[in-house]
Formats: structure tokens, C-alpha cells, sequence
């Protein structure tokens, strides 16, 4: 039995999503990670990273993971995509924590798991096989990947950061729907 093995991990450096509350951390702090799971929301505890001088109109850094593992059963190709915030290289400035602060941080880790689900999605409806899989699955992770940054970056640009309420309201309006319609690729197995 082959086992393939791929992950990739971003930071985004901007006012980025909240931690969620159903901390799945091992003994060492520095390789703990939050997933991503239905109901849960993050809370300003879990950012432990420290911000190390950064000066400038951003006020809190959301760290997360989306990555893919893709293992061989005999012939069959499974894959498992996960989408964790990290919390030791996330951050927020001391007297920065507020509700709409927190609020527009953990739209951006929800932005995330929408862009976990639709790779989750084409992952499971694409014909990949031994002979294509890494070409295919790296093609595919990477559409989706620069997918995401730019709908993170829209968020930001559209929304200033949360500072226009309208527009914070139409993207927490528009994240819902497209967490509900994707909502059959989700991928409860690490929540509780």
C-alpha cells in the first residue's frame, strides 16, 4: 500500500478569521490547531501568538491550514482535506479585542472552510487516478487555493477590514449561504 502525503499551510497577514472553541491541541502548544467545525466559534483566547511589533492599521493576524492528505487503499484513491486555524502564529494587539473585530476574523476562517468544502467536492468528482494524481491534485489544490486568497482579499477590500458595517453584513449574509449550500462536504470527523 502507497501512501502520498501533501500539505500545504498560509498565514494570512490582514484582519483575518477567529478561532473556534473545540480545541483539538496535543501536549506542545506550538503544533496545536483548531478545526474548523459547524456552531463553533473562535474566541480571542485562542490567539497565543504574539504580534512582535507589527505597527500599521492591521490588528489582529489569523493564521490557518487547509490541507489535503491523499492516501491509496489497494486502488482506490481517498483524500482527506482538513481546515485548521493555528493558534500560536495568530494574533490580535493588546486592547484591539472586540465582537466585530472577532466577528470579521472568524468570517475569514469561514471563507476558508468554504474553500475546503468546494476542493473536498471536486477532490471527490474528478476521475484521478495513480497514473495522474499529482499532477491533477496539485493542479486542483492550486485553483482553489488562489480562489481563496482572492475572495480573502475581496473580503477585506470590499469590507475595509470590518469597518463598513453594510458590506460586513452582505458578506456574513453571503458566507452562510455558501456554507450551507456546500454544507454536503463538510467534513465533521475531527468535531465533536
Amino acid at each position: 500500500m502507497k501512501t502520498i502525503f501533501a500539505t500545504i499551510i498560509v498565514a494570512f497577514t490582514a484582519l483575518n478569521f477567529i478561532p473556534n472553541t473545540n480545541n483539538n491541541t496535543d501536549e506542545n502548544p506550538e503544533h496545536s490547531s483548531i478545526h474548523w467545525c459547524e456552531g463553533d466559534k473562535l474566541t480571542w483566547k485562542d490567539y497565543r501568538g504574539k504580534p512582535n511589533g507589527q505597527k500599521g492599521y492591521f490588528h489582529a493576524l489569523t493564521a490557518y491550514e487547509i490541507a489535503f492528505n491523499v492516501s491509496m487503499k489497494g486502488s482506490d484513491i481517498e483524500f482527506e482535506v482538513a481546515c485548521d486555524f493555528v493558534p500560536h502564529r495568530s494574533w490580535v494587539k493588546s486592547g484591539k479585542e472586540n465582537a466585530d473585530l472577532l466577528k470579521h476574523e472568524q468570517l475569514h476562517f469561514d471563507i476558508a472552510e468554504i474553500h475546503a468544502r468546494k476542493l473536498r467536492k471536486e477532490l471527490m468528482e474528478t476521475r484521478i487516478t495513480f497514473a495522474n494524481l499529482e499532477a491533477k491534485a496539485n493542479e486542483i489544490y492550486e485553483r482553489h487555493w488562489n480562489n481563496l486568497n482572492k475572495m480573502q482579499e475581496a473580503y477585506d477590500r470590499e469590507t475595509d477590514h470590518s469597518i463598513i458595517e453594510e458590506k460586513q453584513l452582505e458578506w456574513d449574509k453571503k458566507v452562510a449561504y455558501w456554507l450551507n449550500e456546500l454544507k454536503p462536504y463538510a467534513d465533521n470527523s475531527f468535531c465533536r
